[in-house]
């Protein structure tokens, strides 16, 4: 009996067009009409080339890359649609039986990447550092707990695991509750953990790490861009979650929407702290800045977006103690009232070791010569609604900063004609267009537009 796919012509459709020929149309349609219709609904609503999707993906998973490509495309349109999924999955999966040894694996963008996880919790047992970037499970929707909870069982040497963009949430059944955040406890060697944009995110969860990720040194919780209302958490709960891993933390990304000053003397209370970022520090006030940060004598990188309260006296008395000698990225963005005078105090101490720094919406500034003569090892520059400067001092930018590899604007800052005579100079530069200024995060991919610019004939 043959396989019955799209484009198939049965015999019996061939023996009846041919028998049609012969006898008269009526008794043609009065003793085939029944048969036929039966025919058609069963070639319609029956058959492989009619499954859902699910379903072929779990018959493919059996075949080998060869098979897939050279056998299954072939077969119909629908199959060759479903097919490329499969032999991805299929290429990694025979990667990880190869490399039993690996130490690093990233998965970024994946749909339904199940199946590559449970191949590594098979045959990866020694990977060290695991990143699962925006991947989705079927239909967009969140990857099943169960399959994360088999990493924690199985791979117990990880060091760092990055879950950002990735949704998951527990799941309860019956009266037991699947809690993936408990058993981060299976892990004692884990000392990076990222978790931003997760929208199932909540208090409840900052509570199990803190209480099973003693040893953590780097910890990212920020909201994903378009669910501002994504990790809820108060004061209360902030303020407990540092205070248990304060002795161990050295890197902190951290989204403060909303919280107040206990949280804020919380953070800064870590000792240990290397690279702070705090997103949304609007409530962040002088006093506690200085009087905490002045601490922290191994900081080499500081980001503070929309920290409204902070004025260039404070930088300048930090800067005084010696606080940022040591920093290598300084992101203001959003820090309306820090001008010139603040800048260039922070900037004097560490212009030989900076090589990123955004002052993207820094309303107070007016005159970037200064950055443009001492920051000569800058590789990233965010200069985006702040002013307009004079389009004569880009000229001399690049002779003293060769290394300046992303340069962020705006259209009040560099026109379109500024922005061609400034690509002939440095065609390796990317230059990259701000579209507005108050969604820092979306920036790279949503709101910025990449500058393709050809020489002129």
């Amino acid at each position: 009996m043959s396989l019955k796919v799209q484009n198939y012509t049965c015999p019996l459709s061939t023996g009846i067009s041919c028998l049609s020929k012969t006898l008269p149309q009526k008794v043609v349609s009065d003793s085939m009409s029944f048969q036929l219709s039966n025919t058609k609904s069963k070639t319609q609503n029956t058959g492989f080339h009619n499954l859902e999707r699910k379903i072929l993906l779990k018959i493919f998973c059996n075949l080998n890359e060869r098979q897939l490509m050279f056998s299954v495309c072939g077969v119909c349109r629908h199959w060759y649609t479903v097919a490329p999924e499969e032999i991805e999955t299929v290429k990694m999966c025979n990667f990880l039986w190869k490399s039993p040894k690996l130490e690093k694996l990233s998965l970024n963008d994946m749909k339904n990447p199940t199946t590559v996880i449970r191949q590594m919790c098979r045959c990866n047992r020694s990977v060290k550092h695991l990143a699962i970037k925006n991947c989705c499970g079927e239909q967009n929707e969140k990857i099943p707990e169960d399959v994360l909870r088999n990493i924690l069982h199985s791979c117990r040497n990880l060091e760092s695991l990055n879950l950002k963009g990735t949704q998951f949430s527990s799941v309860r059944c019956l009266l037991v509750c699947r809690k993936f955040y408990h058993e981060l406890a299976n892990l004692p060697r884990l000392r990076k953990l990222n978790l931003s944009h997760n929208k199932y995110l909540n208090a409840k969860h900052l509570m199990a790490i803190a209480l099973n990720c003693r040893n953590l040194e780097d910890i990212s919780l920020t909201r994903a861009p378009n669910s501002p209302n994504t990790l809820q958490v108060s004061d209360q709960d902030t303020v407990f979650f540092f205070k248990k891993l304060s002795n161990s933390l050295k890197c902190v990304d951290f989204d403060t929407t909303g919280l107040t000053a206990p949280s804020f003397q919380a953070i800064l209370s870590c000792p240990n702290l290397e690279r702070l970022s705090l997103r949304h520090a609007s409530f962040l006030s002088g006093e506690i800045f200085c009087n905490k940060l002045i601490k922290l004598r191994n900081l080499k990188q500081l980001r503070l977006t929309h920290a409204y309260q902070l004025i260039s006296d404070h930088f300048i008395l930090l800067s005084r103690a010696r606080t940022f000698d040591q920093l290598n990225l300084l992101d203001l963005s959003g820090c309306m009232r820090i001008n010139d005078c603040g800048l260039r105090c922070v900037l004097q101490h560490c212009k030989d070791k900076l090589t990123h720094l955004s002052l993207q919406s820094c309303k107070s500034m007016t005159d970037l010569n200064f950055v443009f003569d001492n920051c000569s090892k800058l590789v990233y520059l965010n200069i985006a609604h702040i002013f307009s400067p004079d389009p004569m001092c880009f000229k001399t930018l690049f002779p003293i900063v060769p290394k300046l590899k992303i340069l962020i604007v705006d259209t009040k800052i560099l026109p379109d004609s500024d922005l061609m005579r400034l690509h002939t100079h440095v065609p390796k530069l990317k230059l990259i267009r701000s579209m507005s200024e108050f969604h820092e995060d979306e920036l790279p991919v949503y709101l910025a537009k990449t500058m393709t610019i050809s020489h002129p004939i």
